[in-house]
């Protein structure tokens, strides 16, 4: 129980959830964090500077997130917006909003557009990390895997855990696919290419392979080993 927290809810004589509404987060986290929970860095942030004290004293221990993107919340906070309303004027989803603010996330080009022409600042200033060059799929030759499907999880920094957890199957499935070992179902073998394709896009990155071509390695494998 974060007593001190409790203590600050009673001098306020506000419910949770209208404090919550207020500072643009959840009401269950709110619940939580009184419970002993300890919240993400921004919720920390956002839950002090309601109360006006400081976050070593209602949450010690929590860090700052260093990744967070400091000239874009600074955007937002000058025009006097949370979060919700500012995504909601924009018209993306506050979700989206909260990765690029808290996580230093850089969208595809087109909602760093809109992003950019809201608050009327260049995207070299308000995303100084973002590299003005789309990044192109380059497959590199190995006749006993799935280089394709290799070159475009590599391509997005991601591990086969990465890439297991996105569509929910274990590492050793996707280590297999790899290796041309399996050949999947076709619901599996169109989300695998969604989610890479909803990522490359998302990164204004191209991603011009089909589901098809995606698994076409696997598939020539298995016609092989049963021929």
């Amino acid at each position: 129980m974060n007593k001190r927290l409790v203590k600050l809810l009673k001098q306020d004589g506000r419910s949770i959830f209208q404090i919550a509404g207020e500072i643009d987060i959840g009401g269950s986290n709110l619940s939580e964090n009184i419970k002993g929970v300890t919240p993400r860095y921004e919720n920390a942030e956002k839950i002090c500077d309601y109360f006006g004290v400081s976050i070593d004293y209602l949450f010690p221990g929590v860090e700052e997130d260093t990744s967070k993107n400091i000239r874009l919340i600074a955007a937002r906070e000058r025009k006097d917006k949370i979060q919700s309303e500012a995504a909601e004027e924009m018209g993306i989803s506050s979700s989206l909003l909260s990765k690029c603010e808290w996580k230093g996330y850089i969208p595809s080009e087109k909602t760093m557009g809109i992003i950019c022409d809201y608050y009327g600042i260049s995207k070299k200033r308000l995303f100084p990390d973002y590299k003005d060059k789309k990044r192109k799929l380059v497959i590199t030759k190995d006749e006993n895997s799935n280089n394709v499907l290799i070159e475009a999880r590599l391509a997005l920094g991601w591990g086969q855990k990465k890439l297991a957890e996105e569509v929910n199957v274990t590492k050793g499935y996707i280590c297999h696919l790899e290796k041309n070992r399996y050949y999947p179902s076709e619901d599996m073998k169109d989300m695998i290419w969604e989610v890479l394709n909803d990522e490359y896009q998302e990164r204004g990155l191209d991603f011009d392979i089909s589901a098809e071509e995606l698994f076409s390695s696997n598939l020539e494998a298995i016609l092989e080993a049963n021929s």
